[in-house]
């Protein structure tokens, strides 16, 4: 007769040792997906956080440039500087040293126009007959 293989029967601290272990490893993966989110989570806030920072420095800066334009002495400081225009009362003056003379333009040389050139046909006749 043969002797039947006997069978693998757990005991019950086996099984409490094996659902511990699927347990811890299950906390341990959730774990690592929730610190991988984190980490995610984190680096978006810092680069809001940079950007706020420089729209917040655009702001300032284009509010300095408003209270700049509102002052009194801008648009005559701009007038002057790119239009090169002059207050009431105020004029140009053209400095003219001793033994210098004045500036004063010159007419253009008329011109002579250029000689006329020979009639095309010309050209081919002298080619083919001769001079």
């Amino acid at each position: 007769m043969a002797k039947r293989a006997r069978r693998f029967r757990p005991t019950l601290a086996q099984w409490l040792t094996f659902g511990i272990a699927c347990l811890a490893l299950y906390f341990i993966i959730l774990l690592a997906g929730k610190s991988y989110a984190f980490q995610i989570v984190l680096a978006e806030k810092r680069e809001l956080q940079r950007q706020v920072l420089q729209v917040q420095e655009r702001r300032n800066e284009l509010q300095r440039l408003v209270e700049q334009t509102r002052s009194a002495g801008y648009l005559d400081q701009l007038a002057r500087e790119e239009l090169g225009w002059a207050s009431a009362g105020e004029g140009s003056v053209l400095l003219q040293y001793e033994g210098t003379p004045a500036a004063t333009p010159t007419p253009a040389a008329p011109s002579t126009p250029p000689p006329a050139a020979p009639p095309f046909w010309d050209l081919w006749r002298k080619r083919f007959l001769g001079p």
